[in-house]
């Protein structure tokens, strides 16, 4: 009950008087308010970072809705990487494709995404012990020509404290440069964060 509403508040239909409440109790009801005011700008300042409309944003009639094309562009796919590989041929009995340099093989093997949403986390620790397994019984360990295999995984949804990382790890010299600044820039956008 908000605190307007407890200063307003009859004893009873028939008395004019407010409802005693403690001083203590109305300094406390305005701090845990204050508290929670500067929560929900903060938490809307970042929604507000990410280019994310606050809650109930959807509900201005001023506010233009998504149209087909829009919603299309989500679905956008950029070309693959694959064709800018520099492979010659598929060696079948390797089930490789042979790199140009010809001695390198590459693989490929597409992961499946799968819903983790709301599943139990015994069942998540299975699903990634599974895919953990498959990749480490995939590849022989040899001593010459190893695999090299480059796998990444987060699970963080904002990445400004790598990029702080990132930023902070530039040694002083190279500090300020026009090559540290773009790198820093392309880096920014590789990550999603025009």
């Amino acid at each position: 009950m908000g605190l307007l509403k407890r200063l307003t508040k009859r004893r009873d239909r028939g008395s004019d008087t407010v409802v005693d409440t403690p001083v203590e109790t109305i300094a406390d009801q305005l701090r845990e308010e204050a508290i929670f005011a500067q929560a929900r700008e903060r938490y809307l300042a970042r929604l507000a970072a990410e280019g994310i409309p606050e809650p109930g944003a959807w509900l201005d009639p001023k506010r233009k809705p998504a149209t087909v094309d829009d919603i299309a562009a989500l679905y956008a796919v950029n070309p693959s990487f694959v064709d800018m590989l520099p492979w010659t041929e598929y060696l079948p009995q390797e089930q490789a494709m042979l790199l140009e340099d010809g001695k390198s093989l590459a693989a490929f093997y597409e992961l499946t995404p799968i819903g983790t949403e709301g599943r139990d986390p015994e069942w998540l620790r299975k699903a990634r012990d599974a895919l953990e397994n498959a990749l480490q019984d995939s590849f022989d360990e040899l001593d010459e020509s190893p695999w090299v295999v480059q796998f990444y995984a987060k699970d963080e949804t904002s990445w400004e404290d790598y990029l702080e990382t990132l930023h902070d790890y530039v040694q002083p010299r190279a500090q300020g440069t026009a090559f540290t600044e773009m790198y820093l820039q392309q880096f920014k956008h590789h990550l999603g964060r025009r």
